[in-house]
């Protein structure tokens, strides 16, 4: 059966994240400040290799150079940061208030320490 596959999104922002289940944490691949279409292009590049490598493509050369920040994020040699988000719920609805549950920290930090060791997570 496997797992269900990793993709990517892009809003309407400019976020771009990489998730294989709404209700898991996923990887957010930060902008940075600047010129934004070059941003938004460096941005789209990383997210699609980071979409690739987690289905089963080669491994980002950017992987081997990454700085751990916290146990939820790291960064890339261009200072762009990815960072391990979510699950999200709505704390005040209908107001719309998205935090994330303390509870689910292991499994953001699961992700950050994958993408460390250049192990794809949920590997069966």
């Amino acid at each position: 059966m496997g797992f269900p596959k990793w993709h990517k999104e892009t809003y309407e922002s400019g976020t771009q994240t990489v998730s294989n289940r709404p209700d898991c944490a996923h990887y957010y691949v930060d902008g940075l400040a600047g010129d934004e279409e070059d941003n938004d292009n460096r941005r789209h590049f990383v997210s699609d290799e980071l979409e690739r490598w987690l289905n089963g493509g080669p491994i980002p050369s950017w992987v081997f150079t990454l700085t751990r920040r916290s146990g939820t994020s790291v960064t890339l040699q261009d200072d762009r940061d990815i960072l391990a988000v979510g699950p999200y719920y709505d704390a005040d609805h209908p107001n719309l208030l998205w935090q994330e549950r303390d509870i689910d920290d292991a499994q953001r930090q699961y992700l950050i320490d994958c993408l460390c060791e250049g192990v794809r997570p949920n590997k069966e």
